[in-house]
């Protein structure tokens, strides 16, 4: 008797084209929704570089999210307004979420990045390393 061939899920495609992974078109996938809306060469570049934020929020535990929140709060300009840092962190949150749904077994880290824009086109380089997402303790 032959077995059943099973439909791959989302998930277990995406395991078996983990070798092929690019980074970048992962990036250029998350950033998508929020492109669309910018066609300002200024704000593609500001959104790929709140998506790689948002990709790194993501892989870290929370204890280490917590922190880096923490951070970027500090390193705000002095003039965005509160309707500002709100929406940034909304983002950031919608951006995490969508990571996690698209990309739950891809824990890498991105060290670097660098967007280039020609013609209109957006080109990215993404340098990431694995990373072991560590599990909070419950006391």
């Amino acid at each position: 008797m032959q077995k059943k061939k099973r439909k791959p899920t989302r998930a277990t495609r995406a395991t078996k084209l983990a070798p092929n992974f690019k980074m970048s078109k992962a990036i250029m996938n998350l950033a998508k929704p929020l492109q669309k809306k910018h066609d300002n060469e200024a704000q593609m570049r500001n959104i790929i570089h709140m998506v790689a934020v948002a990709w790194n929020l993501s892989v870290v535990s929370d204890e280490d999210q917590k922190e880096l929140r923490c951070r970027i709060d500090k390193h705000l300009p002095s003039k965005m307004g509160g309707e500002d840092i709100g929406w940034l962190k909304e983002s950031l949150d919608w951006l995490i979420e969508r990571k996690r749904q698209l990309y739950p077994h891809v824990n890498r880290f991105i060290q670097d990045h660098t967007v280039s824009i020609v013609g209109g086109k957006v080109m990215l380089v993404v340098g990431s390393v694995p990373i072991e997402k560590k599990k909070t303790e419950s006391v």
